[in-house]
């Protein structure tokens, strides 16, 4: 199956937050620090609106297909990609391989280059001189760069991402018109061969075969929890008046009447 790819109109505003900690091993003094993830892993958070009832409702069909447990692709708005050259690695003369900073790169937007800081040189490396594998967002060179040099590339991505497990929140503000507001976290998957990237639920494939005797796994729709607001008005010097069946009301904002 192809790969899924949600796009938002109108554009949302976007936090973007990195959620890949650094570790530390060790006492107090003595500790060792280092990265568990060799690029970032990020989260988004998304505020949209106004949405018109159609788009509400589109939102709404998105995740109540994928909900948390599918993966699919998101365009990353104003984060998709680095527009201009940028530091992405510190060659040391023997080192032929880096990680992007970011996974699932356009090939055709692709583009590195190595800068000298001795020299303020830039020298743009040719497709044949390098290899990328684009879903996983490394670059291997056919040579090691010049130690010393900054490898620096810009391109375009894309991000593999889900819903988070609890859903996300839709608020009628008026009539037809709702905000919305989720937060979409990046989904880096197990594997990284490119052939594989493109499977369109990755482990979870497998994860739903072995749930499947499970009561909740034959759920596949969101349950949805709605919060009515309401406002009251204090009527003042408001006098209650029971005669049989009937109620009566009387006050400064008049009569009512009620019949049960």
């Amino acid at each position: 199956m192809a790969v899924r790819t949600l796009s938002f109109t109108p554009a949302p505003t976007v936090v973007r937050e990195n959620i890949s900690a650094t570790e530390a091993a060790g006492e107090q003094g003595f500790q060792h620090l280092f990265n568990p993830a060799n690029r970032p892993v990020y989260q988004f958070t998304l505020d949209m609106g106004p949405l018109t009832r159609g788009e509400a409702e589109n939102l709404s069909a998105q995740h109540a297909y994928h909900q948390g447990g599918r993966s699919f692709i998101w365009d990353g708005a104003q984060f998709g990609g680095m527009s201009d050259y940028d530091f992405v690695g510190l060659a040391d003369g023997v080192r032929k391989g880096f990680f992007l900073p970011n996974r699932n790169i356009g090939p055709n937007s692709f583009s590195v280059q190595t800068y000298r800081p001795t020299t303020a040189a830039s020298s743009t490396w040719a497709t044949g001189n390098y290899s990328l594998r684009a879903a996983s967002g490394v670059i291997e060179f056919s040579s090691a760069p010049f130690s010393g040099d900054f490898i620096r590339a810009k391109y375009g991505c894309v991000y593999r991402v889900k819903f988070p497990a609890d859903g996300i929140k839709l608020d009628q503000f008026r009539a037809g018109l709702y905000n919305a507001q989720l937060t979409l976290t990046e989904h880096p998957t197990l594997v990284a061969s490119d052939a594989v990237v493109t499977h369109q639920n990755f482990y979870q494939v497998a994860l739903a075969a072995r749930m499947a005797g499970l009561p909740r796994a034959t759920l596949h729709r969101p349950l949805w929890k709605i919060t009515l607001a309401a406002v009251t008005k204090e009527l003042p010097m408001f006098t209650i008046v029971q005669s049989g069946g009937d109620t009566y009301g009387s006050g400064l904002y008049g009569t009512g009447f009620y019949s049960k």
